[in-house]
């Protein structure tokens, strides 16, 4: 004889396995494909680690990687492109072909196939190139004064365009100093210490490793008088807290005035 209280739960068990079936069955599989941010890392450095200055650009289905010609790129360690490893973010569930993870030859364009979980395939190209360094890092004048006193101007850099804040009513650039930081594989084409005129514009050419070029435009500008606030910025020089004697402790500002440091 069957106890009927064991029937119900008996047939609630059997109904949750055959609907647990029936949602395994019918489970959609994502399509989603999509690739992230790609890094780049060389053999031993670890999972984590990935060059400093790397340049993507994604154009249609090709992966566009710039590469830094040296790493650390002022040292002389060339990148080996036949040696590097890939990692490559992509959806959740989706894979991609080759595997990626191990050292490959970007020597040639490689192709990637990025795998959804329902199978809806996506191809990519990837292109590496290795770049040099086309970047001024840092620029000063040296020019004379109307008082005969020498003065050193250290240049404001925006993007193709070298400022130097100088008010030629009083200052002779004509037969200024020029000195230049830039990597160290490339190439100005105006010499440290070269005596130029800058009454004009003057175009600057930095020539790469990679046979690059970039142009920057040197020129000068009247530094403009504000009635109050701040214009020309640049640092005279800096103190901690702690160097500060008879600091006041509730003290808020600091004023220059002629010679004086006043503080409020």
């Amino acid at each position: 004889m069957i106890n009927r209280k064991y029937i119900v739960p008996v047939l609630f068990v059997i109904v949750t396995i055959f609907t647990s079936c029936l949602q395994e069955d019918n489970m959609a599989f994502s399509n989603k494909n999509s690739i992230g941010e790609i890094e780049v890392t060389r053999p031993g450095e670890g999972a984590n680690s990935k060059f400093l200055g790397i340049k993507t650009k994604l154009s249609n289905d090709t992966i566009y990687l710039q590469i830094p010609y040296f790493y650390p790129d002022n040292s002389d360690n060339e990148v080996d492109l036949s040696n590097l490893i890939l990692r490559l973010p992509v959806s959740v569930g989706a894979q991609v072909i080759p595997a990626l993870g191990v050292a490959m030859d970007l020597r040639k364009p490689l192709q990637l196939s990025v795998i959804a979980q329902d199978g809806t395939k996506k191809e990519y190209v990837v292109v590496a190139s290795k770049v040099g360094n086309l970047e001024v890092s840092k620029a000063e004048i040296q020019f004379l004064n109307s008082d005969l006193t020498w003065s050193t101007k250290e240049a404001e850099i925006k993007n193709d365009t070298i400022i130097f804040l100088v008010n030629t009513e009083i200052s002779d650039v004509s037969k200024a100093k020029l000195v230049l930081e830039i990597n160290k594989h490339s190439v100005a084409s105006i010499k440290n210490d070269s005596e130029i005129d800058l009454r004009e514009n003057i175009p600057l050419t930095i020539t790469a490793v990679d046979k690059s070029k970039k142009t920057y435009t040197i020129e000068t500008r009247m530094p403009k008088i504000l009635p109050y606030g701040i214009g020309e910025k640049r640092l005279l020089w800096r103190k901690n807290y702690n160097e500060l004697s008879n600091f006041p402790a509730d003290a808020r500002s600091v004023i220059a005035s002629g010679n004086y440091l006043i503080l409020v």
